[in-house]
């Protein structure tokens, strides 16, 4: 079943599938609590009204990570470093040092709000898909 568009609009159609059903609540807390900075580097992304900041799961959400979508399993970051985590270019160490994982280098260290406590197994889960222990 195909949907009116506009004149020379891409054509619509009904799609279907099973995604993660994320608590949009916890993403507004989490990015409230480092007010739109990248626990990374410490960015905040500006827009024309307010700023802008992602939510990357630690352990993802989808097959095969199976992650919690948890504040413990939350990171709060700009789109650049939520590319760079997912995509296994940098990697947390457990103090918390951020190190590039092509040259091993400490690029950063994470910023973290009292009231946010991340789970090292997330960590390490994260760490050892990078090649590192």
């Amino acid at each position: 079943m195909s949907f009116p568009t506009a004149k020379g609009a891409c054509p619509r159609r009904r799609h279907t599938s099973f995604r993660p059903d994320r608590d949009a609540r916890l993403v507004r807390h989490m990015k409230e609590m480092y007010d739109d900075a990248c626990q990374v580097c410490g960015a905040r992304v500006e827009t024309s009204d307010s700023h802008y900041s992602e939510a990357a799961h630690i352990r993802g959400l989808g097959a095969p990570r199976l992650g919690p979508d948890q504040l413990s399993n939350l990171l709060c970051v700009c789109p650049n470093h939520h590319i760079e985590f997912d995509r296994f270019a940098i990697y947390i160490e457990e103090d918390w040092t951020v190190r590039r994982n092509s040259t091993g280098a400490v690029e950063y260290e994470l910023k973290l709000h009292a009231d946010h406590v991340i789970d090292q197994d997330h960590i390490r889960y994260h760490r050892a898909l990078c090649g590192h222990r």
